[in-house]
């Protein structure tokens, strides 16, 4: 259903189908919440919001879902990000970007050791990156830029050795730069810019083929 002009309330009647594995009403013009009764369908892989005027909070009864890709971009979505997400063990990709979430992302993310792409950027989050972030083992791409991150970056960033494409711009992270983020080979594209860092970059990062 994406890409047309329905507008109103996602139907509640939607947690009702419960063989539907993939679910794509994104740029619409949904308004109100999302439905916690979408929680229901057990053999959901896909579930697709992005691009629609919805509000309120992420239900966190997603978490019951068995998806690969969640997609909530570009809303009005307010709130923290529910630990209950951190249930998704199967999610590869998660997309909050451009909304209006606060908080911290959630220590129970660490479980999440299938995921390759994490977008937050372009919301309000806080606080320090979880030391937990160690359990990402497969990811490759990070994007928090334009939220209110702070304290330093934790080395455990630099460890992940998936690791392609890190944004960590126009945020308050402080400190030095981890040696293990500047060292990993992996990383293609690296940017820290707009930040409150400090210290000295370590000579070794010039004999990297950039």
């Amino acid at each position: 259903l994406s890409a047309n002009y329905f507008s109103g309330s996602i139907p509640v009647a939607f947690g009702n189908m419960m063989e539907m594995t993939y679910l794509n009403v994104s740029n619409n013009r949904f308004e109100g919440n999302i439905p916690p009764e979408l929680g229901k369908l057990s053999k959901l892989q896909y579930l697709n919001l992005a691009g629609n005027k919805l509000t309120g909070r992420i239900p966190p009864e997603l978490g019951k879902l068995n998806l690969y890709r969640l997609n909530l971009e570009l809303n009005e979505l307010t709130g923290s990000i529910p630990e209950e997400l951190g249930n998704l063990f199967e999610i590869v990709q998660i997309d909050l970007e451009s909304n209006q979430l606060s908080g911290i992302i959630p220590s129970s993310f660490g479980k999440l050791k299938r995921m390759k792409i994490l977008e937050l950027h372009n919301n309000q989050l806080s606080g320090s990156l979880p030391s937990t972030i160690i359990g990402w083992e497969k990811l490759e791409d990070l994007d928090l830029t334009n939220n209110q991150f702070s304290n330093n970056i934790p080395p455990e960033l630099g460890k992940l050795k998936n690791l392609k494409s890190v944004n960590l711009s126009f945020n308050n992270f402080s400190g030095e730069v981890p040696r293990t983020l500047l060292e990993n080979n992996n990383i293609e594209a690296l940017y820290l810019n707009s930040n409150q860092l400090s210290g000295i970059i370590p000579h070794e990062i010039c004999n990297r083929e950039i």
